[in-house]
């Protein structure tokens, strides 16, 4: 009899949809030094010169949440909360352009989500007369640092690295992850559902073998729409809201990167293909 194992937790003995824990994600913030951007990174660095890889959803969480019909139409408070926290341009589509057509660009016409059609677009059309009425003030998705959710026995770094991967087309022998360090963000989603963000912190060692403004891949694309590095002011004033624990994490992130010593012995020390954390660092 195959054990039952959890995607979210990692534990073994209840599926996810079971799990009392907040929904985890894992993912890298990948550092750079703004005044050597060409360069390897060390430790410490100026605040004011810190500078973090972050993504741009393809689609807001509230727009995914309503394609999919995650809410019910007589619930009106969740449902005008979710249509305020839309882009501007999402709601225009949804009020222009037939539900089926937003459905299949979603999905990249895949076939996979097809079960939950029906459901979601006669969802759509009970509220559609407090769609037409709704205006935001957001004129892009949310951005983030690169992160998902883990596969089927899948660890915390793997997790992180497959996800950063997917997400930014950066090689893993491009930056090194630092050994033992993580951060951790926590908040409430406009769902009310409790999520837990956990976060490696790695350095840039290879510049060259990669360009974040190149053509995405299709994996990319159905997952983000623009990629950039971001200083610490940047990153604070593009989140949202409710991500309320990010202020701490960034916090707690600057404290560390400005005290904390952390070398690269040699870049001729790292295998190209390296999969290992090989970075070394001592308190201040």
């Amino acid at each position: 009899m195959q054990t039952i194992f959890c995607n979210n937790c990692g534990n073994r003995g209840h599926a996810f949809r079971e799990c009392k824990k907040a929904v985890l994600s894992c993912g890298i913030i990948l550092l750079r030094n703004k005044l050597h951007p060409n360069k390897p990174v060390k430790l410490p660095i100026e605040a004011q010169n810190i500078e973090m890889l972050m993504i741009r959803r393809k689609d807001s969480m509230s727009y995914t949440e309503f394609m999919r019909g995650k809410y019910e139409p007589n619930d009106t408070v969740y449902v005008e909360r979710l249509l305020h926290n839309m882009t501007q341009h999402e709601l225009e589509q949804l009020a222009s352009q037939t539900f089926e057509t937003l459905w299949a660009r979603m999905w990249n016409f895949s076939e996979r989500h097809d079960q939950e059609l029906e459901t979601s677009k006669t969802k759509y059309q009970a509220v559609y007369p407090t769609l037409l009425k709704t205006v935001s003030s957001y004129v892009e998705p949310e951005w983030g640092f690169p992160k998902g959710r883990r596969f089927r026995c899948e660890s915390d770094i793997m997790c992180a690295e497959r996800e950063f991967n997917e997400e930014t087309n950066i090689p893993r022998s491009a930056y090194i992850v630092l050994k033992d360090v993580s951060f951790k963000e926590t908040f409430y989603g406009t769902n009310g559902i409790p999520y837990e963000h956990k976060y490696f912190v790695a350095l840039m060692v290879r510049p060259n073998q990669f360009h974040i403004h190149q053509k995405f891949t299709s994996m990319q694309k159905r997952e983000i729409s623009a990629i950039g590095w971001k200083s610490i002011k940047e990153c604070s004033i593009l989140t949202r809201p409710h991500y309320t624990g990010r202020s701490e994490l960034l916090s707690d992130l600057t404290k560390f990167i400005t005290t904390i010593e952390a070398w690269i012995p040699s870049l001729d020390n790292i295998p190209e293909q390296d999969n290992g954390n090989l970075c070394n660092h001592v308190g201040s």
